[in-house]
C-alpha cells in the first residue's frame, strides 16, 4: 500500500474510534443519569428493555474499538493491508 492510502486508512480508523468512544461515553452518562423510578410496570419494563439494548450495543462498540486498536497497531507496524495467511497485499 502506498503511504497515501495508509494515511487515509489511519485517519478513517481514528475517526471511527473517536465516534465510538463518544457514543460509549454518552451511553454511560445516560444510563447513570436515569434513575428508573417509574411507578408503572410497563414503563419500568420499557426502561429495562432500553437499558439492555444500550448495554448490548455498548458491548458491540467495545469489541469494535478493540478491532480498531488492533488495526491501528498493524498500521504502525507496517503490516496493515498485508494478508495474515499468505503475506501478500
Amino acid at each position: 500500500m502506498t503511504q497515501f492510502n495508509v494515511d487515509d486508512i489511519k485517519n478513517v480508523l481514528h475517526s471511527m474510534l473517536d465516534t465510538l468512544t463518544g457514543q460509549s461515553r454518552e451511553t454511560l452518562t445516560n444510563l447513570a443519569r436515569d434513575t428508573g423510578l417509574y411507578p408503572d410496570a410497563t414503563d419500568r419494563a420499557a426502561l429495562e428493555t432500553d437499558r439492555q439494548l444500550a448495554l448490548c450495543m455498548g458491548e458491540r462498540d467495545r469489541l469494535l474499538i478493540g478491532e480498531i486498536h488492533a488495526a491501528l497497531a498493524r498500521v504502525e507496524d507496517g503490516e496493515y493491508g498485508i494478508c495474515r495467511e499468505c503475506g501478500e497485499e
